[in-house]
C-alpha cells in the first residue's frame, strides 16, 4: 500500500486529478477481480 501510495502521488503530480480519479477506479475495480478471483480458484 505503502509503494503504491508514493507512486500515486508521484503520478499525481503530473496527471489532473479530474483524471485520476475514474482511472484509479478502474485499476482498483480491475485488481479486485483479480484478487476475487485468484481466492475463488486457489
Amino acid at each position: 500500500m505503502l509503494i503504491g501510495g508514493t507512486v500515486g502521488t508521484r503520478v499525481g503530480k503530473y496527471v489532473p486529478s479530474e483524471v485520476m480519479e475514474p482511472v484509479l477506479g478502474v485499476v482498483f475495480a480491475i485488481v479486485g477481480v483479480i484478487v476475487l478471483a485468484s481466492d475463488l480458484l486457489a
